[in-house]
């Protein structure tokens, strides 16, 4: 089983769309771009390595947006993909899965895990999995309309890395959780949660959780996550704020 390096997760910060909509505009290497770019006839030549390196640096940045957009999670590969089944929990908890275009940057001994890949692991485990809460702070990993296509239901809570979830988004993960149990009482359906690596922030909310609202003791539940995870929760804050912190039950 793959271990950390060091404790110091480096979480995912939100993907500015900005970036995504600047991607999609004409290369300044094309035909139409070298038009708009070109230096003017008769500009001097001081003039004319201004406007080309103004256009180059333009093109550097599209290519880096568009890199910044493809690119791998930060030690993404060094967490087990998905976890087990929260004893007693309908909770399972698993890294982000990924779209091809980022894993075509993974190396080829790298375990891939795509959203359907994702259906599959859990499959394995003789398991089935009805909702899937998203807690990563972009949209860029992957489309939700692979799980929703197969039926999953699919909840985005943009959750800063990091940061000890405020209120609101304690709230959000918890009406999420009651709304889909009383929807699917009479089944066994999973609930799974992610944020990038599947262990910090996603931690947190599902101990916060089963502190709150099923009465487990602080320490039972960051040690029934932990071992369902195959990896434990690290930062001191979360950890700290979840055996302290008394939120009305």
């Amino acid at each position: 089983m793959p271990l950390l390096a060091d404790t110091k997760q480096h979480e995912d910060s939100s993907y500015d769309a900005s970036e995504q909509r600047g991607s999609s505009r004409a290369s300044p290497w094309d035909e139409s771009a070298r038009s708009s770019h070109s230096p003017r006839q008769g500009a001097s030549r001081p003039e004319q390595m201004i406007r080309g390196g103004i256009a180059l640096h333009r093109g550097l940045s599209r290519s880096h947006a568009m890199g910044k957009k493809n690119a791998v999670p930060d030690r993404w590969e060094n967490y087990v993909p998905v976890g087990k089944r929260v004893k007693g929990t309908r909770f399972i908890s698993f890294k982000v899965p990924l779209r091809q275009a980022i894993l075509d940057h993974l190396e080829a001994e790298v375990t891939q895990m795509s959203p359907l890949g994702l259906l599959e692991n859990i499959s394995r485990q003789n398991e089935s999995l009805g909702l899937v809460i998203d807690l990563t702070n972009t949209t860029r990993y992957y489309d939700p309309k692979e799980l929703t296509k197969a039926g999953i239901k699919y909840e985005k809570i943009f959750t800063m890395g990091h940061e000890v979830p405020n209120d609101k988004t304690i709230a959000h993960f918890k009406e999420t959780i009651k709304t889909f149990i009383g929807e699917n009482g009479e089944n066994d359906k999973l609930i799974g949660v992610h944020c990038t690596h599947g262990v910090n922030r996603t931690g947190y909310l599902v101990c916060r959780y089963l502190i709150d609202c099923e009465k487990m003791e602080p320490d039972e539940a960051i040690q029934a996550f932990n071992s369902a995870r195959g990896h434990s929760i690290e930062r001191e804050n979360y950890l700290k704020d979840l055996k302290t912190r008394d939120y009305a039950r």
